[in-house]
Order: C-alpha cells, then structure tokens, then sequence
C-alpha cells in the first residue's frame, strides 16, 4: 500500500469499531469545514478528496468489509483511489459533489454552493374592519400572497393599527424551505357616537332640559344589544355615567361610560323663556366658588 494513503477510520476520526450512524455523523462535521468552498488551505482538495473517497467506503458495507479485510488494496477500482489521485494531479470537485449534497442540500461546487432552504419573505398588506368587529372580535376573509382566500381571526379590542400575522402565508421560498409569514397592519373605522379610550368605550348622551332637571330613563343602542340607563335628577352636562364592563371585552372588562349633554332647544322655547324669567336672580351663582385669579398671581 503506498505511504501516501491514510487509514481511512484514522481519515474520518472514528474506531475502526464505529457504527454507520457514527461514521455519517463524524462525516457531516468534518466535510463542512473542509469543502474547498470554505477552506482556505492550499490542500483543502485534496483533504475534501480523501475525506469522501473514505466516507464512500466505511459507508458501504460491501466496501468496508473489503477494506477492513485487505486495506487500499481491497477497494482498488472503487472511488478509494481518488484520494491518491488527487494527491498526484490535482482535484477535480465535481466527482465528489453528489456525495456532499446528500448531506447538505446542493452540490458544493462555486456555481452550486451548499444552501440550506431559506424561508421565504414575508409580506405586509392593509385591512379595514368595522368598528363593531374591533371591539367584539370576528373573522375577515382576505388574499394572502398567493391570491388564495384565507380568514384572519380578529380578536377582541384590536386596536388601529395593530399587525396581526398569518404564518406562512407570505411570500414563498426559493429553494424549498417554509413560506414567509403575511403581516396584516389593522385599520379601524370609526362610529357615529362612540369611540374608544384604552379599554373603555365612551359615547355622548345628549339630554333636554326637562330630562336633566327632572331626571329620565333612556335605552342606549349598543354595539350588541342595548342597555337601560336612568338619568339622575339635576344632571348638568358633561356628567359621566359609568355601566361596568361594557366597555372592551377583556380581562378584566372595560366600562361603558357616557357623557351627558344638556341641548337647549333651537330658536328658543316661549313657555321655557317665561319660566327662566321667573327664575332669575333667585337661582344660585353657578361662579361663586370658581377662583378666577389663581393662574394670575
């Protein structure tokens, strides 16, 4: 045998005892490193050509055990005398690439060079929803990247602007790996008399005079359902009225909280404008505890 050929289980760095699996694992780790396409030394061919002339052998067990039984000699014609050939003239990668993409996915060679399956970029796209499904939650159907019709699951108290994510259905791999995701930035419509702070859902509750001065109740249409309010005596405008957890359904639950607003009618009133006339100067001064002078000193 020449000199110039390495033991093959000392080449790969396993007991002559090493089992396939053994063998396969000592191969992947050494044959990263020592491809041309990352190993700067000027014998990284001929390493990277040992190296797999001795992982054909051990790997096939018809080989190995010709091996094991007479040594180079004993596998002379199979792929074993590559090593020595690319010792004494150089070496061509191409014989060995088929091997190396078993392993890592693509041939190793310079136009081919070893990948591992990318994850496609992901894509972003706008959506509108009503108000109502932003507070309560719902499904959307939209397009993800490829044009089919997917539901987006909108839960409860999104806000505008918030991205919801649907994996996997963005833009598509180029070379076998997993999608990327599609990002759906959320935005919302608004209401014709609610809105949101946070939590807590706030409306304006516009009263008559009549209403604020003697108190009422009011049924007050909601996003689902309504709710009954009563409306306290003597009530002035901007008075906060609070219902407890109809606000967005969390954990725990805003509240509802509503605005009264006292509306005088338009054009004036006659019977009102006597009864106010009748009422002046014996009211009190609404002013009196107001300190106009504080920001001035």
């Amino acid at each position: 045998m020449p000199e110039s050929l390495r033991d093959y289980y000392d080449v790969l760095g396993v007991a002559r005892q090493a089992t396939p699996d053994e063998i396969k694992r000592s191969y992947r780790k050494l044959a990263r490193s020592a491809h041309p396409d990352v190993n700067t030394a000027p014998d990284a061919a001929e390493q990277f050509a040992e190296l797999s002339a001795a992982y054909e052998v051990l790997s096939d067990p018809e080989k190995r055990e010709a091996y094991d039984s007479f040594g180079h000699a004993g596998v002379q014609g199979s792929s074993a005398g590559a090593s020595r050939a690319a010792r004494e003239a150089g070496f061509d990668p191409s014989g060995f690439e088929d091997l190396f993409s078993q392993f890592f996915g693509g041939g190793g060679g310079p136009s081919h060079r070893a990948t591992a399956p990318q994850r496609g970029e992901d894509r972003s796209l706008e959506h509108g929803i009503t108000f109502r499904t932003a507070v309560l939650g719902g499904v959307e159907h939209i397009r993800d990247a490829s044009g089919t019709d997917v539901e987006l699951k909108i839960p409860p108290g999104v806000e505008d602007g918030q991205s919801l994510r649907l994996r996997g259905r963005g833009g598509p791999s180029n070379n076998g790996g997993p999608a990327g995701d599609l990002k759906v930035k959320i935005r919302v419509g608004g209401h014709p008399w609610l809105k949101r702070e946070g939590k807590h859902l706030r409306g304006l509750v516009p009263l008559s005079l009549d209403e604020a001065i003697l108190g009422t109740e009011i049924e007050i249409p909601l996003l689902d359902g309504q709710v009954h309010i009563k409306v306290p005596p003597n009530s002035s405008s901007g008075r906060i009225l609070r219902v407890p957890k109809l606000g967005i359904p969390s954990d725990p639950p805003g509240d509802l909280r509503l605005e009264l607003r006292v509306v005088m009618p338009e054009g004036g009133h006659e019977a009102l404008n006597q009864l106010a006339k009748e009422l002046q100067g014996s009211l009190p001064d609404p002013r009196q505890d107001v300190d106009w002078f504080t920001n001035r000193r």
